[in-house]
């Protein structure tokens, strides 16, 4: 009974590596076949313009403004 068992385990080990190493080479041929920095999926941020220098304020007021709201519900 322990022979048959031992087997078994010696079978889905060898299955287990066959299907690791087989989803290794999948992945290695897909990580080569894609564009790992998508520089070609950026065009949306093509004619976008970047943060002015007081960007920091807008967040400051919101942050302000949910603090507000907060206070005036709970009192």
């Amino acid at each position: 009974m322990g022979v048959i068992v031992h087997k078994e385990q010696d079978k889905n080990a060898e299955l287990s590596r066959r299907i690791a190493a087989d989803l290794k080479i999948k992945a290695e041929q897909t990580a080569l076949s894609a564009d790992p920095d998508l520089v070609n999926d950026s065009d949306y941020i093509n004619g976008s313009k970047t943060t002015s220098r007081y960007g920091w304020v807008w967040l400051i007021l919101v942050g302000l403004a949910i603090l507000s709201l907060i206070l005036i519900v709970v009192i």
